[in-house]
């Protein structure tokens, strides 16, 4: 879905008091918040991704709303080796895999 199309429909859909999250590509980061911005959504919360410590970010993670509040950005880091998951990374996905 173009992100045009889903920021509006966030942006009509949306709560006042509501929250939107989502993920995208670390390289569209910039151009996705102008958009959402334009609909009046603010960045709450905002992860960078990366594969391990060393490699580029990938992802980022947005949570959005319509309330202006201090941007809180983190970094997640998936594996600190091949297979060898990070603790944040496990705490954050082990309710969806079996064998976190």
């Amino acid at each position: 879905m173009p992100f045009e199309h889903l920021i509006e429909s966030v942006s009509k859909l949306l709560m006042k008091d509501g929250v939107f999250c989502t993920i995208i590509p670390f390289k569209e980061e910039e151009k996705f918040i102008a958009l959402a911005s334009a609909m009046h959504l603010k960045v709450n919360k905002r992860t960078r991704v990366k594969g391990n410590v060393n490699s580029e970010i990938k992802r980022t993670l947005l949570e959005m709303s319509f309330h202006e509040s201090l941007i809180n950005t983190t970094e997640l880091v998936i594996e600190n080796a091949r297979h060898d998951y990070t603790e944040d990374y496990m705490n954050l996905t082990k309710a969806f895999y079996l064998k976190m």
